[in-house]
This record gives C-alpha cells, sequence and structure tokens, in this order.
C-alpha cells in the first residue's frame, strides 16, 4: 500500500524548531499548521474558504523550515497522512488526521527571518538538503518526555 498527498497552502503561524533527545539520539522536528484554500467552493464575496492542516517535519527540513518559513508564507508540501485519536478532558476519543511531510517548496518569493530577502534561494526546495530517512511515527510526536525547542 502506498499513500502520498500533495497540498500547498499558508503558514498559519511561525514555525518553531524542537529537539528531541532519547538515550543518545537527538532528532529535531518542527510542528506547524498549513491553511489550504478550496478552490472551487466560493462564498458569495468570492472568498474561497479554507481547511486546516497539521503538519510534522522531521531533520534538514525541519532546521530549513523554521530558519526560512514564516506566518503567511506559501508552501508546497507531500507526504503521508497518518490518522490517530486523543482524548480530551471530557474523556471523549476525538479523531486526528497529521500530514507527516517528506517534501517541501517554498512558493514565491521569501524571506528569513530577520527580513532579508534570499533572491539566490528563490526557488530552493528543502528536498535539495540531506534527507533524513528515519520513519517517524505519531509515537515519537505524541512521546513528550525530552521534547524541547531549539532557541
Amino acid at each position: 500500500m502506498f499513500s502520498m498527498t500533495i497540498m500547498k497552502g499558508r503558514l498559519t503561524e511561525n514555525p518553531v524548531l524542537r529537539k528531541k533527545i532519547k538515550g543518545s539520539q537527538e532528532s529535531l522536528w518542527s510542528s506547524f499548521r498549513l491553511a489550504v484554500n478550496r478552490e472551487r467552493d466560493r462564498d458569495s464575496n468570492g472568498q474561497s474558504p479554507a481547511d486546516f492542516f497539521d503538519c510534522i517535519v522531521f531533520g534538514k527540513r525541519a532546521e530549513f523550515l523554521a530558519k526560512y518559513g514564516q506566518k503567511g508564507t506559501v508552501l508546497l508540501v507531500s507526504g503521508r497522512l497518518e490518522m490517530g485519536t486523543y482524548t480530551n478532558q471530557d474523556n471523549i476519543k476525538i479523531p486526528t488526521v497529521r500530514l507527516f511531510v517528506k517534501t517541501l517548496e517554498f512558493c514565491y518569493g521569501w524571506k528569513s527571518s530577520s527580513e532579508e530577502t534570499a533572491p539566490e534561494r528563490q526557488h530552493t526546495h528543502a528536498q535539495d538538503y540531506p534527507i533524513d530517512d528515519k520513519e517517524y511515527t505519531r509515537e515519537f510526536v505524541q512521546d513528550e518526555e525530552y521534547d524541547m525547542p531549539v532557541l
């Protein structure tokens, strides 16, 4: 079986790079939410409603996104969707869907967090960076024991 999803949307907030330390292993990751417009559904004002997808990216791609991504940046991402659940405070199981990103690409011009443009990198893809081929799972993300933001 094979699962591949491709989405294009805007970051809803600035991504935060996180580090997970488990034993002697250290992994970098970042989670973010992508707002994806529904192209064919328009309201009376001509606006497209958006769907919001939770995404997670690992390794060098996470570093790349945290360094150059900011709220409003348009991204083209691909990866696998994974279903899961969590139990809310009323003890009700809530279904969740998350995209585990394998590739990401900045669309249009983009700026670093210091507002400097990087014209020579306008079309650079995060997949140009070395690939971290580990298979990350929902359990990796939910295990927050050694999870910390990278400053």
